[in-house]
């Protein structure tokens, strides 16, 4: 059973060093290579009651490093094009990853996100705000893990009560002992031979399936070409939906960051989703939606659709440390809707997102695209070209403590990934956070779009009686 949110995650994490990354982690990693912009990684603003106790803080990493080893471990790339592997780090110790940056949160905030990580060591840190003491920014690359599997770690991060667990010391090793040897680094015949079984297995999945289409043809002609003309007909519409007009109000670029909090009552919305038959999915993209075409409208463009990108989660049982997600885009609704109609459209489009014929096959898809040499720019062509991606996380239902001092808030900040605005609503007991990342290039009026955005909730949450 995977673990849901709040509860921790101890001893499900995979020895270190076990795998390299999977086709999307690759994928993900060699992004950011290519261009900046395309920098895959998560973040959250947590704020306390009071003040981050930093020696509390190090012990709950320390506990969280020791439940899952691979946050000990930094990315080694391959020198024959194979897959990035994860190999433990020499001179881990939880201490170097932990910083304070001085500045107003959300300013300081954008800061962390835009820092790439310091390369030879893991690709995660810890920032508290030297300024506004009651502020933790947790910034982690996206190759470790979905969204999902970042909310299950915050079981291990953090308390469900005010008291520390028994056993919540961590093992250190001493000041004076000497660093673990790295070892020698692999040979280039190592990595061919790692990339040739790689290879085989990635041709052990394909000949089976291979073989069952061979099968069906033979015994179920008109039910393969059925299924043909499903596969086809949804990757037409997916093109279509990728390639369709975007906004040409966002349609700049550039590798800057710009975030802000929007905070909803979760709540609310869930009673909204019940009275309208919807889900609070289809309530956050609906007033997202609205929000958008406020936005457009006071800027005299007037488009009847953006390019919106989903990510959804075919997360099963198994390793917390995995990227289970595939995305579908849609031709998201503007233009002057009631909140009930676009809410219903959003949720015709969202259902059928969620059972693409070709869903199977991502893990696989993403495994060979991998290896290609040009996935990358590819990739970063399809992505750059959304308008908006926007992703809904279940957070914890159940208050937390960091060591003993209360958490109030959890502000998700998602990745752009090219687009020109990512929003991103976690729920944290009655809340819902959205945190949005926006291109400064394409959106320069940021505080418009927030407005706008505010206003659009506001309604459909004040007019639940309606």
């Amino acid at each position: 059973m995977t673990p849901g949110p709040g509860r921790p995650v101890t001893n499900i994490s995979p020895p270190a060093g076990a795998a390299p990354m999977t086709g999307v982690e690759t994928l993900m990693w060699r992004l950011a290579g290519h261009d900046p912009r395309f920098r895959a990684t998560m973040s959250l603003v947590v704020r306390v009651d009071g003040a981050v106790p930093l020696p509390g803080l190090v012990s709950r990493l320390g506990r969280l490093c020791d439940a899952v080893p691979r946050l000990r471990e930094r990315v080694r790339e391959s020198r024959v094009g194979a897959a990035p592997v994860w190999e433990p780090d020499p001179l881990f110790d939880v201490e170097h990853q932990v910083a304070t940056m001085d500045g107003p949160p959300w300013e300081m905030a954008s800061a962390v996100v835009a820092l790439p990580f310091d390369e030879g060591r893991p690709p995660w840190r810890a920032v508290v705000a030297s300024s506004s003491p009651d502020t933790l920014i947790l910034h982690l690359h996206h190759s470790y893990t979905d969204g999902l599997g970042g909310v299950q770690l915050l079981g291990e991060l953090f308390d469900l009560s005010p008291a520390p667990p028994v056993g919540a010391r961590r093992r250190r090793r001493p000041w004076w002992a000497p660093p673990t040897p790295a070892g020698p680094p692999p040979s280039v015949a190592d990595e061919i031979s790692a990339e040739v079984r790689r290879a085989v297995a990635l041709w052990r999945r394909a000949v089976p399936w291979a073989a069952r289409t061979v099968a069906a043809a033979s015994s179920d002609p008109s039910g393969l070409l059925e299924r043909l003309v499903e596969v086809v007909g949804a990757v037409r519409a997916q093109a279509g939906a990728a390639t369709g007009p975007a906004s040409p109000l966002l349609a700049a670029r550039s590798g800057g960051v710009a975030l802000a909090p929007l905070h909803l009552d979760f709540g609310a919305m869930r009673a909204l989703a019940r009275s309208r038959s919807v889900t609070v999915n289809d309530v956050f993209l609906a007033g997202l939606l609205d929000g958008l075409e406020r936005y457009h409208s006071k800027h005299g463009s007037l488009v009847p659709s953006v390019r919106l990108a989903v990510p959804i989660s075919h997360r099963g049982d198994g390793d917390v440390m995995r990227n289970q997600i595939f995305g579908t885009v849609l031709r998201a609704p503007l233009g002057r809707l009631d909140f009930d109609e676009r809410a219903r459209l959003v949720h015709e489009m969202v259902v059928q997102g969620r059972r693409p014929p070709w869903a199977p096959f991502v893990d696989s898809v993403a495994d060979a695209a991998a290896s290609l040499p040009g996935a990358p720019r590819a990739l970063a062509a399809a992505l750059g070209s959304l308008d908006v991606v926007a992703s809904n996380v279940a957070g914890p239902p159940v208050p937390m403590w960091l060591a003993g001092v209360p958490v109030t808030s959890m502000t998700p900040v998602g990745p752009r990934s090219g687009a020109a605005i990512n929003v991103t609503l976690l729920s944290y007991c009655d809340q819902a956070a959205l945190g949005v990342n926006l291109d400064p290039a394409a959106v320069a009026d940021g505080d418009v779009l927030l407005d706008c955005l505010r206003a659009a909730y506001e309604e459909a949450l004040g007019g639940l009686g309606g």
